[in-house]
Formats: C-alpha cells, structure tokens, sequence
C-alpha cells in the first residue's frame, strides 16, 4: 500500500471515529431519549452506519484519485454529486438499520429522517472530498518534487563525470611532453620508467569504477604516481612533501580533486624555475571543514594572482560546486617572494562515519 493509501484510509477512519462518538453522544444526550430503551444497541448498530460510510469515503476517495487529471471545475463538481450521493444513502441506511431491521423504537417519518441525517452526511462527505484533494495533492507534489531530485542527481552525476574526464587529457598532454623530452635528450631509460609509471596512473584515472567519492589517503596515493613521473623528468629539482595529519587520512574527497592543483604546480612552479622546487600537500581543520592545499615555492617573482581561473582550477571549482553546492569553495594565491598557493575546502566527513 502506497503512503498515500496509507494517509487516505488513516484520516478516512479518523473522520468518521469522530463523526460516530460525536452522533452517538448527541443521541445519548438529547432531552427525551436519555431514556430510550435498547440505548446501548444504539452504539452498537451505529458501528455498522461507520463501517458503511468508511467504505463510502473510501470509494470516494478512489474515484477523486481516478479523476485527478481532469480539470479542477469538473472534478468539484463530481466531488459535490458523489457527496450528495452519499449523504442520502447514509441516510437510507441510518433509517434501515434503526427502523427496518429488527426494530427497537417507534419509526419517524422516513422522508423527513432521511433528508435530516442525510443533509449532516452531505457536509461530511464533502469535507471528506477536501481531504481527499488535499492528500492528493500533497502527494503529487512530493512526487513531482522526487523526480525533480532524482532528474537533477543525475545530471549532477553525469556533470561531474564529464568534469572528472576532463582531467585525463591534460594528465595525458603533460605527461607526454615529459616523455618527449625524454626521449629527445636520449634518457632512455628514464622514458622506460616514464611509460610503466604513465600506464599506471592512465589505469587509475580511466577507471569508471572508480568512487566520486574517496579517502583522502587514496586521493594522495595517486598524486605521488603523478608526481613519480615528473621526477623522472626533473630529479632532484622537484620535491615533494606531504603534511597530512594521520587524522585526516580518511576524510572523503572528490576523486582526483587534487590532480589539476598539482598540475598547475609542476606546470607554473618548477617548469619556469631553476633551482630546486618543493611542491606540498598538506591539510588542516577549522570549524568542521577540512582544508587541502597545494603549495609551491617555485616560478617567477612575486606578482598578484590571475583574475581569471585557468582551465585545471576552473575545473576544480565547477566540481565542488557540483558535489556540495555552497558548502565548499576553492582559493587561491601568490606567495612572498615566490611561489603558489591553491587550497580547497569542504565539509570534514570520515569515511567511516558516512
């Protein structure tokens, strides 16, 4: 049974709950028949009137719901007949099963009873169609709102895929370049370890398996695969440091969040420079977020940072606008006197507490 079935059927024996205690103790109350004899059985055979009009309502409700797609005018309409409806075969039944069948009291006229009992039905049965409209209603909109999620999930899902896949062309690009260079100078051998190591990472990036969502520690393990062909290319001229607290070593990242940030280190920081450059990821907490950054002490001079985002941060910031909205935001800036600094930072979720 749906939630709505459920909603509908619950606030139907409710009504009419009320509607048998409120009826049965204006009877029991009213001047003159405090004292009808068989008073007990008029409890017991109103039980019998509840059940009918319960099933009625629930008729009712069924036929509202059949005919939701018609226009508002027309399923009004239908709601006051089928109310109108009801009320005189209630009252039929309140004079049948009080008058009629086995009777214990002297019958009033069966006209005037029925149109009295019936009329006070009428306005039941019609607060019952409201109810009905209103369920209905309340319905249809969760449903529409749940399709509208689920609709919007997936082109989020496929959004940031696509961004996700974006990463391995400029991985590719840089990491052929490499390799060329390599190759031009006659290090052979290092182009050997290059093509191992590139295959690796390639198998790693292409992975559709692959979660949106990892541990930190895994996210790290794949910036050192990168970073061990870059210093098959540079050697000692490229460092590399990790300051991650254990601590955070399960906190949940974008997959690949990081590669485009390293990129742009190695791209920007050691490729202008001449000396030795130290590229660091670390990450730190403040307030509930986890920050990570990237940071180099490589490239030119000190000069402000770009109004305008590079294709590997803009990248960046359109992922973590995708997974978490406003909840998490990406920065950036030049060092003194030389270097880059770009961090990201989202809300601090373990792995084990998701």
């Amino acid at each position: 049974m749906s939630t709505r079935l459920r909603t509908q059927w619950a606030a139907n024996v409710l009504l009419w709950f009320v509607s048998y205690l409120v009826m049965g103790a204006r009877m029991s109350s009213s001047p003159g028949l405090s004292e009808m004899p068989y008073l007990g059985e008029i409890w017991l055979r109103r039980i019998l009137i509840s059940v009918f009009a319960i099933a009625g309502s629930a008729l009712i409700g069924h036929i509202i719901w059949i005919v939701r797609n018609w226009s508002a005018a027309a399923r009004l309409f239908l709601s006051f007949g089928m109310a109108l409806v009801a009320g005189a075969w209630y009252g039929v039944v309140n004079y049948v099963v009080f008058y009629s069948y086995l009777p214990r009291w002297d019958p009033p006229p069966a006209l005037g009873y029925i149109i009295t009992i019936g009329s006070l039905a009428f306005w039941i049965y019609v607060a019952w169609a409201a109810i009905c409209f209103a369920i209905d209603f309340d319905w249809v909109l969760k449903e529409r709102t749940r399709t509208l999620l689920t609709a919007q999930n997936l082109a989020l899902d496929a959004e940031n895929r696509l961004l996700r896949a974006q990463i391995n062309p400029h991985f590719l690009f840089n990491t052929l370049n490499a390799l060329s260079a390599l190759i031009l100078e006659g290090k052979n051998d290092q182009a050997e370890r290059v093509l191992l190591l590139m295959s690796k990472v390639l198998r790693r990036s292409l992975d559709r398996d692959m979660p949106d969502i990892l541990p930190l520690r895994e996210e790290l393990k794949a910036q050192r695969e990168y970073l061990r062909i870059e210093q098959v290319r540079f050697g000692r001229r490229l460092k590399f440091v990790e300051n991650v607290p254990d601590a955070f070593m399960d906190a949940l990242v974008p997959s690949l969040i990081l590669q485009p940030l390293v990129e742009n280190a190695v791209k920007y920081g050691l490729g202008p420079s001449e000396r030795p450059v130290t590229i660091e990821i670390g990450a730190s907490e403040t307030g509930g977020r986890l920050c990570v950054s990237v940071v180099d002490d490589g490239g030119g001079a000190f000069q402000k940072p770009p109004q305008k985002l590079g294709v590997g941060l803009q990248n960046v910031q359109r992922r973590l606008g995708v997974l978490y909205g406003a909840d998490a935001r990406l920065s950036w800036q030049a060092c003194e006197p030389k270097g880059f600094r770009a961090a990201i930072e989202l809300p601090l979720r373990h792995a084990d507490a998701a």
